[in-house]
């Protein structure tokens, strides 16, 4: 830190490898992705289950939310298509999975913006129907 108190920006870059990111990411330079946009990804996801099967297409999901990590109606929608066929789709080793679907869950039902409530009330009522 500077004698400003203001971080300084030669630490960005190494900042950003440190937690294997881009400085997009970590600056949140990449907009909110519209409902279209995210409906297109969670078919190719579809998609991906049958023709890769669940692995790759969790790993595809990982790097799409390291892509887009603001954007809380894709990571829920991900999160629950890949919760859904992890218990349906015979996956080996579910329990590998559990942690990072439900830390996705967790952030979106926590995050404070303008998504919120309508995700949270979605994510209540999907678990009152389970």
């Amino acid at each position: 830190m500077n004698s400003n108190s203001k971080p300084d920006i030669e630490l960005l870059a190494p900042i950003a490898r440190l937690l294997d990111i881009s400085l997009d990411t970590s600056l949140s330079f990449y907009e909110k992705l519209s409902d279209t946009e995210i409906e297109e990804i969670i078919r190719k996801m579809d998609r991906m289950f049958s023709e890769e099967g669940y692995e790759k297409t969790y790993e595809w999901a990982l790097r799409l939310i390291k892509e887009y990590p603001n954007c809380n109606m894709l990571i829920w929608q991900t999160a629950v298509m890949l919760d859904a066929r992890r218990i349906t789709d015979k996956c080996t080793n579910q329990e590998k999975y559990d942690k990072r679907i439900n830390a996705w869950y967790e952030l979106v039902l926590h995050d404070e913006n303008e998504e919120k409530s309508l995700l949270k009330e979605k994510l209540q009522h999907d678990n009152m129907a389970v």
